[in-house]
C-alpha cells in the first residue's frame, strides 16, 4: 500500500510541474513585431532559392501532371 501511495504522489507531482514547462518557454519576451494593421510583420529579405515558379513554363502546355522520368530530366 505505502509502495502505491509513492508511486501516486510521484505521478501527481511530475503531472503538476509538465504544464509549468510550458509557463518557462513562454517567458523568453520575444514580442513579434507587428505592421500597421496589427498582423505579424513579414516584411523582409526572403530567400527565392526554389524551383517552384509563379506561372506555369509554357513547355507544358495544358498538362496538369508530368512523369516521374520527364520531373528527373527536368531537375538535372
Amino acid at each position: 500500500m505505502d509502495l502505491d501511495m509513492k508511486n501516486m504522489r510521484l505521478i501527481l507531482s511530475f503531472l503538476s510541474f509538465v504544464p509549468s514547462l510550458g509557463l518557462l518557454a513562454a517567458e523568453s519576451g520575444y514580442i513579434a513585431p507587428l505592421n500597421e494593421h496589427g498582423v505579424p510583420d513579414f516584411q523582409g529579405t526572403w530567400s527565392i532559392a526554389t524551383q517552384t515558379n509563379l506561372e506555369r513554363a509554357e513547355r507544358f502546355g495544358s498538362e496538369l501532371v508530368i512523369s516521374e522520368e520527364e520531373a528527373i530530366r527536368i531537375e538535372a
